[in-house]
């Protein structure tokens, strides 16, 4: 009986275990005296309540940090590694209005400040290769239909010219410099957003193999 009258005790006082107002400290106290005069220990409650008031708050912090993963992961699955920052698409990315270039061009001893990309096919060659010009004056390539329609024209012009084949790569590289037109290899890093699209984007740089001759150009032609 002693026994049950105890656990009655912690029973009632229980759900008061955050609230220790002067009803819970009255029925606490009451407890104590009907077990003293039965002649048992009264177990300590107080403690008792203390310890299950810890875990709880255990159990919540838990319940809490479970949440929170579970909402990390879904934000990932959704968006990516972060919301805020996506995903730097792959490849080259060039915002310029179609027919112009921004860069520069030194080779042979001369600079040249390349400001106008143009395309044409050659359509005397087999391949019909597409012929992808950077350069520092505007050219008359919309009515060029061949490699020497360029050749003949008398426009003094600096620059890149860029030939590439049906599946876009860059065959042959030539560079304009001087009234020279020469053919080069290994130097220039070239790269084409979209070699098979009639919007041709793209960067040619210098390699490490270079020494003195130096480009750093972004350009978008249009091909005709």
């Amino acid at each position: 009986m002693a026994f049950a009258l105890c656990g009655a005790a912690l029973l009632g006082v229980a759900p008061l275990a955050y609230t220790q107002d002067k009803e819970t400290e009255e029925q606490l106290k009451e407890a104590a005296e009907a077990a003293k005069k039965m002649g048992v220990n009264m177990p300590d409650i107080q403690k008792l309540l203390d310890e299950n008031a810890k875990e709880d708050a255990a159990e919540e912090s838990s319940a809490q940090t479970t949440a929170k993963t579970a909402t990390e992961k879904t934000d990932i699955a959704q968006f990516g590694p972060s919301a805020s920052s996506p995903a730097t698409p792959a490849g080259v990315t060039v915002d310029l209005p179609a027919g112009s270039a921004k860069g520069s061009l030194t080779f042979d001893g001369a600079t040249a400040e390349l400001k106008f990309a143009s395309a044409f096919i050659d359509q005397k060659d087999d391949r019909k290769p597409v012929v992808l010009l950077v350069t520092d004056k505007k050219l008359p390539t919309e009515k060029w239909t061949s490699e020497f329609d360029m050749m003949l024209d008398h426009t003094k012009w600096s620059g890149l010219a860029f030939f590439l084949d049906k599946d876009g790569t860059i065959y042959r590289t030539d560079v304009n410099a001087n009234g020279w037109q020469t053919r080069v290899a290994g130097i220039f890093d070239s790269k084409i957003d979209t070699p098979q699209s009639k919007d041709l984007t793209g960067t040619a740089k210098t390699t490490s193999n270079a020494k003195e001759d130096k480009i750093d150009v972004a350009f978008h032609a249009t091909l005709k």
